[in-house]
Order: C-alpha cells, then structure tokens, then sequence
C-alpha cells in the first residue's frame, strides 16, 4: 500500500512502523494510552517483589484460653509458588487480661517451629508480643499486639503458619476479641483478630 498523506485532517496511511524504525528513548510513559493492556510476560525487570498470592484467617468473634502453653488461634496454610519466595506475615490480636500486672503472650510458628521471637533469657518466656493489665481498671481494656516479619521458608512444600497464644498465671483468663471483664455497655468494644500471609517474589 502507497503512503498517502492526507493535509487536510493530518493523518498517515499506509505507514508502518516495526522495531528497526524506533530509537531507543524515543516511547516515554505519557506515549502508553492508560487503558493499554501489556502483557505480564512482557515485564522484565519487574518481578522481585511482586504479591504471588495471599491467605488471611479473620475472627470476628472472642477467643480466650486460661493455658500456660501455647495454643492455636490463628493460622493460614499456604503452598510457594517458588521455593525462593519470602512471606510477609502480619498479625493483630487485641488482648484483655486480669488487672495488676497479670499478663499473656503470643508467638507466631511456621508449621512446629517458632519465628520472631525473643532471645533466651533466664526463664523467660520466649514469645512475639506481650499484653500486660498493669492499672486497676485494666481489666476493661484490651491491648492491641501486632506483628510483621518477613519469613524465608526456602521450601516448595504447603506451610501453615500459625499465631498461638498462652495465659502467663495458672487460674486466670486472657480474652482476645473483648475486655476480660465481660461488661456490655456502648463504650467497650468488641474487635476483630486478623492473620494475613503474602508471598512475595524474590
């Protein structure tokens, strides 16, 4: 086809255009209509860090526990799309305990294996985050713990990560979804507890 060039509604027809014709620079970003769909396959350059997939566990009712040890209250299972994949794990759990210093603790695990944890010392309790009643009206309160790690599992195996939580004195009760002391009037809430997993390329 001939190349026409038409004066008086300022179009070219029969132009074609392919890779040797265009100079390197020449195509900047404000050249790309916005609803231009370019294919993922064609991103290089672009992959680490990209969200592969996500799981989250949400509980919008109370969870307690009176346990000296660790327990399950949340928890995610997830398979890698590479065994080269990081997870970001974020974690929200609003904790209410007996007043005066009474406390409880939670700790976030990889299948059996505790992450994010505390070094040792002494007989201290090695956990993620802490919620201590430290006022006289404490009970009343719940106390928010949350958490972010990015974990390396380096396995192409499922994986079920997991918050647990745990009571620190033997014939008490740690809540999480409301105030230990149970009262129902507006101005104490109920709140939810979330775990969300993202696996992210490496």
């Amino acid at each position: 086809m001939a190349l026409v060039l038409n004066g008086s509604n300022d179009t070219i027809t029969g132009l074609q255009i392919n890779s040797s014709n265009i100079v390197d620079g020449s195509i900047v970003n404000a050249d790309v209509n916005a609803s231009a769909a370019i294919a993922a396959s064609k991103l290089s350059g672009v992959s680490a860090g990209k969200i592969l997939q996500t799981g989250q566990q949400l509980k919008t009712s109370v969870s307690s526990t009176t346990s000296l040890t660790f327990v399950d209250l949340l928890s995610v299972t997830i398979t890698p799309a590479s065994n080269t994949s990081k997870f970001l794990l974020m974690y929200k759990v609003p904790m209410s305990t007996s007043v005066n210093g009474y406390s409880g603790m939670v700790r976030l695990v990889r299948d059996s294996t505790p992450i994010y944890i505390g070094d040792s010392y002494g007989s201290n309790t090695r956990a993620s985050s802490q919620a201590v009643s430290t006022t006289s009206n404490g009970s009343y309160r719940s106390y928010d713990l949350n958490g972010v790690l990015i974990d390396e599992p380096t396995t192409p195996n499922a994986i079920t990560y997991k918050v647990q939580f745990k009571n620190d004195y033997n014939g008490y009760t740690v809540y999480v979804g409301r105030h230990l002391a149970g009262d129902t009037n507006d101005y104490y809430g109920t709140v939810p507890h979330s775990f969300v997993v993202m696996e992210v390329a490496a």
